[in-house]
């Protein structure tokens, strides 16, 4: 790993698959075995993984090591994978089938730039080691996750020793014979599905929310027609020419922007009559100076 990088962990799901005898096949018939393992590759294995939602990590010549995101998605995927290998190998020569062994663990992990590391890993190698031709072995914290969500009885194998795992390893298996019985099993729904309605609900809400604050900004912005409750007919005709002008057909912005000029020269005009009126009373005063003198000196 390279130094000082942070160090990735994750729990997962991980299969070790790969191919019995394969050396045996090769030996009898290259060019017929690549071929072979090319199509289950191809029509059968690859789009299993990929409806299942799983990862191929790496392959190793006739192996494969995969990532899943569950047990169950995992251990579904093994049996699908299984029953359509047997069910290819039923028109080829026994001694030219391609039977796999598949082993499932769950632990922890570490992640490195598409590939992955950890004892979680070299535990789901050796039970695949542990498993039948056409069968599957899973650890015991594979089975206690898969225990009430798939209709599966697994084997109990008991504790087993495997190489280079210092403790002993619980093993729980499935025979050929019993993949075949398991009825067809869908892929789990993944929750990815849910948070886009989550997504979307919240989506709609804050288009309610921008909806109902316009209309609450265009009524803010409309004018005060009770202004001319309890005032005479004059006042009202006064208060009727100034409500603004008729901006039924203007929308959005351009609404919005008619009724700032308005009010804008609505506060101009009500400026003019004040300040008129300021004038009025100055002059009415200095015409009473005026005539004080005039009106003191014919006083006797």
């Amino acid at each position: 790993m390279k130094a000082g990088k942070p160090i990735e962990r994750r729990l997962a799901a991980i299969m070790a698959a790969d191919v019995v005898g394969y050396s045996r096949l090769m030996g009898a018939d290259e060019i017929g075995t690549l071929r072979a393992l090319q199509g289950h590759r191809r029509e059968l294995i690859d789009p299993k993984i990929a409806t299942y939602h799983g990862r191929i990590v790496k392959t190793t010549g006739d192996g494969l090591l995969i990532e899943f995101p569950s047990a169950v998605e995992a251990v579904t995927c093994a049996i699908a994978v299984q029953q359509g290998v047997a069910s290819r190998n039923a028109n080829v020569a026994e001694d030219k089938r391609l039977v796999f062994r598949v082993g499932i663990n769950v632990g922890d992990i570490i992640s490195e730039d598409g590939d992955i590391f950890g004892d979680g890993v070299n535990v789901a190698a050796r039970l695949e080691s542990l498993g039948k031709p056409g069968g599957l072995c899973i650890s015991r914290a594979v089975r206690d996750q898969v225990r009430d969500k798939l209709p599966v009885t697994f084997e109990d194998f008991g504790e087993q020793q495997v190489k280079n795992i210092a403790r002993p390893v619980r093993a729980f298996g499935l025979a050929p014979e019993a993949i075949a019985t398991i009825p067809e099993l869908a892929p789990q729904a993944r929750r990815a599905s849910s948070g886009r309605a989550h997504l979307w609900i919240t989506a709609g809400f804050i288009a309610v929310l921008i909806a109902g604050g316009r209309r609450i900004l265009d009524r803010a912005s409309a004018p005060d027609r009770s202004a001319c409750a309890g005032t005479d007919k004059s006042d009202r005709r006064g208060a009727r020419l100034d409500r603004g002008p008729a901006i039924g057909g203007a929308r959005g912005r351009g609404r919005r922007r008619l009724l700032r000029r308005w009010a804008d020269g609505r506060h101009h005009r009500r400026a003019r009559a004040v300040s008129g009126s300021f004038g009025d009373v100055a002059r009415r005063g200095v015409r009473l100076q005026r005539q004080a003198p005039a009106a003191g000196g014919s006083r006797p």
